[in-house]
Formats: C-alpha cells, sequence, structure tokens
C-alpha cells in the first residue's frame, strides 16, 4: 500500500469510486500493473494530486524537474505549478488566459492538444508533439501566460515555479484513460461533484 496515513481515506474513497479502481491494481503486483493500462511513474503523477486533509490542491513541487528527452510524434503528459502554489487559477479571468496561450501555443508550435485541466494552483496537459521538444513548448507556455497574467494583474511577479513534470506516455498505455484522469483532477480535489460543472478543462474525445 501507500505509505502515510493520509492515503488511508482516499484508499477507502477508491473502493467506492469506480473512476478511481484502476489505481487500486497499483498495491498489488506487476501483472496487475500493465493490466491497468497505467505505468508506476503515471500514476505517481495522479497519486500527488489525491487531495490533503487541509490543503485540497496541494502538489509536490519537489518533484518537479526539467525534462531530458522529447521523441517527435510521442505523447506527454507535463505537469507545473505555480509558484509558491499560490491558487491563482482560482480567478475565471486568469484562468481564461492560461487557456488562452494553451491554445495559442499549440498552433504555433503545430502541438497536438489531446487534453488539458487548469487547476487553482497547477496545470495538467496532455499532447503530442510534432517539432518543438517539451521543454521549449513548457517553457513557452510557462513564459507567455505569466507576461499575460502580469499584465492583467498590472505587476511583475513569478507565476509559475521553476522547473516541471514530465512523463512520456508508453504503447501500452491507454491514452483515452490517461486523459480520463486528467479530467478528474478536480473530482478527486472535491472541487465539483460533476466533471460538467468544472469549466477548465477540454479533451479532443469530448
Amino acid at each position: 500500500m501507500y505509505p502515510g496515513s493520509h492515503r488511508i481515506a482516499w484508499l477507502h474513497m477508491a473502493h467506492r469510486n469506480s473512476r478511481l479502481k484502476p489505481l487500486l491494481r497499483f498495491t498489488a503486483n506487476r501483472t496487475q500493473q500493465r493490466r491497468s493500462g497505467f505505468s508506476r511513474e503515471l500514476v505517481t503523477i495522479l497519486i500527488n494530486n489525491i487531495p490533503r486533509k487541509g490543503n485540497p490542491v496541494s502538489y509536490h513541487g519537489r518533484s518537479l524537474r526539467k525534462c531530458r528527452y522529447s521523441e517527435s510524434g510521442r505523447p506527454y503528459l507535463i505537469t507545473t505549478v505555480t509558484h509558491n502554489r499560490k491558487p491563482i487559477f482560482s480567478s475565471f479571468d486568469i484562468s481564461r488566459l492560461l487557456i488562452h496561450e494553451l491554445r495559442k501555443s499549440s498552433k504555433e508550435l503545430n502541438i497536438e492538444s489531446l487534453a488539458w485541466v487548469v487547476m487553482p494552483d497547477h496545470l495538467h496537459w496532455l499532447f503530442v508533439l510534432n517539432q518543438s521538444t517539451v521543454s521549449e513548448v513548457t517553457k513557452r507556455i510557462k513564459g507567455a501566460s505569466a507576461h499575460s497574467i502580469n499584465r492583467y494583474r498590472n505587476c511583475s511577479v513569478p507565476v509559475w515555479q521553476k522547473g516541471f513534470h514530465d512523463h512520456a506516455i508508453r504503447i501500452d498505455e491507454d491514452i483515452k484513460t490517461v486523459a480520463r484522469y486528467i479530467i478528474a483532477n478536480p473530482l478527486r480535489a472535491g472541487l465539483v461533484e460533476n466533471i460538467g460543472d468544472y469549466p477548465l478543462w477540454d479533451a479532443i474525445w469530448l
């Protein structure tokens, strides 16, 4: 089982929630892990976004790093958090500025955007690279959105924490299932009871 008492309540919830049951298979053996369609690294990313008591949108900034390798044509999931994990995207207007830059960067960098969700203090984005590297894409979206946000707020302060976490989607991983779990972040964080009530996400399949 996952260490730490803060996991226990989530495990009980997962047993009752069909959306979370695939993650429980990772408490068993490697054969079950392969059948679930998720890699251990991807589950670590998702588990890190399980709501903590007293801080429902917490994310481990220490786990962020710089991408080391990028492969054209491969889907990647990136996660990047706000500076000091401030929930600046609780503001709908500021969130829309980030979304605008996501769509603009997708077009200008020739990225196939598959799914994304904007959480109060972090962003998950699933996309397919064509020409740029993951580092270039992330640098572009963080820089452009920070500029737009600071201009909107008439200030000049850090918006994003340095670095990001990336996960290259393997061939044996179900890309649609990965997208569903990304989109389900607001449900796991307790922000809404129905994902249709959360406006800050998108996926090409839905």
